[in-house]
């Protein structure tokens, strides 16, 4: 009994969100919800999640957070669970608010705050770096390779994305046995609207391989661009080429959010201030006194008839 009560205790979930959040304290606690296409949550690698509610007098706040294995998980689930009509949160490359909503993806974390409470990036960073098992590594350089003005994104892993996000497209050309990564994009254009969907290969010699089963799918509007396979989705505007001749390969590098994690601690930084210009007073003035100090006893010897440029003689003969 006593074993069976350990396993119990050992397979709960921990708890994530804190009993406070500034003024609001916590009135529940429950696990997140993954319902809605649960196994697209699995193949993004969600691990746990929590969702709490809190109180400051008659506000409500409910916040909730996913944690993930990984830091490509919450990006791809941020695309996904975007706001309509959200803005971009300063210093966050994948945070959004709308009317009482703000969602964040930090690290290996998606946040969403639902409620007047709006936090901002290092508020969510002071959270979230608190959480249990977070951890903040490197993300995929995909996005990087998408213009500017997209009004959706979707990430596809595996099969499930494909299912959800990309039906058309044979599971078999993505060959997701080479690690491929897609991201499927909408840009609004004067002809029309474009759909984009872009394949990131581990390196050139798989995206070259794999170009001829997506130029099957897709014909003339499949390329190839270095590691990257660009296919313009049917139908495609006339001007399609707008917004297709910026999809460029690059080497790059991108990095999760690193966003201020902890609040300053202003008197520190003042009086800190104040204790260095102290240091540098007292020291100045030491130094001006042993200055004054020495012309001082220059001038009294000089009084006195010693002089202090005398040179010593030694006679040796």
């Amino acid at each position: 009994m006593v074993g069976l009560l350990l396993a119990l205790a050992s397979a709960a979930p921990a708890a994530i969100w804190p009993g406070e959040i500034d003024a609001y304290r916590q009135k529940t606690a429950g696990p997140a919800d993954t319902s809605v296409l649960p196994e697209l949550w699995k193949e993004y690698g969600f691990a746990e999640g929590e969702t709490a509610t809190y109180a400051n007098g008659a506000k409500q706040l409910t916040a909730t957070a996913w944690r993930f294995a990984e830091s490509t998980g919450p990006m791809a689930a941020f695309y996904w669970q975007a706001p309509a009509g959200g803005t971009p949160i300063p210093l966050m490359k994948n945070g959004l608010a709308a009317k009482g909503v703000t969602l964040a993806a930090v690290g290996n974390y998606l946040v969403k705050f639902e409620g007047s409470y709006r936090p901002s990036a290092s508020e969510i960073g002071f959270w979230v770096e608190r959480f249990p098992g977070y951890t903040n590594r490197a993300l995929p350089a995909l996005p990087i390779y998408l213009p500017e003005g997209a009004t959706s994104r979707r990430y596809i892993t595996g099969p499930q994305g494909i299912a959800a996000f990309l039906p058309d497209l044979p599971v078999k050309t993505a060959a997701f046995e080479f690690g491929t990564e897609i991201l499927v994009a909408r840009y609004p254009t004067p002809s029309g609207e474009l759909r984009v969907a872009v394949a990131g290969f581990a390196n050139h010699a798989m995206a070259r391989q794999q170009l001829p089963a997506f130029q099957q799918f897709a014909g003339e509007h499949a390329k190839r661009s270095g590691a990257l396979v660009i296919v313009a989705l049917p139908p495609v505007p006339a001007d399609a080429a707008v917004v297709l001749d910026k999809l460029k390969y690059d080497s790059v590098v991108e990095y999760s959010d690193t966003v201020p994690t902890k609040m300053p601690n202003i008197a520190g930084l003042v009086l800190g201030s104040f204790r260095l210009v102290g240091a540098l007073i007292l020291v100045g003035l030491g130094s001006g006194g042993s200055v004054a100090l020495f012309l001082f006893l220059r001038q009294r010897r000089r009084e006195s008839g010693v002089s202090l440029d005398a040179m010593t003689r030694l006679n040796l003969d």
